[in-house]
């Protein structure tokens, strides 16, 4: 027969670090992702992919629902932005 202990503490299980701060935002925060150093090698494939990490968080409610985030691809800074609009 086992024991019933009460009061024990579950350990964190140490998972890895969120990638993107989606959850920390306020609305009309932005935060910059280079294309340089990332494993996407193409801005479209960036986009997609920082899409699919919004659609990610929204599932496993990382955040509010009804929060909503806008993403714009930067030629110029060879990067994508990502924007907390509501």
């Amino acid at each position: 027969m086992y024991e019933i202990q009460k009061g024990i503490e579950l350990p964190d299980l140490g998972g890895k670090p969120r990638m993107y701060p989606f959850e920390k935002m306020e609305v009309l925060d932005s935060f910059f992702v280079p294309l340089d150093g990332h494993k996407c090698d193409t801005l479209p494939k960036l986009l997609m992919s920082m899409r699919g990490c919004i659609r990610s968080a929204r599932e496993g409610k990382r955040y509010p629902e009804g929060w909503k985030f806008a993403l714009r691809t930067d030629k110029e800074n060879n990067g994508v932005r990502c924007w907390r609009v509501k």
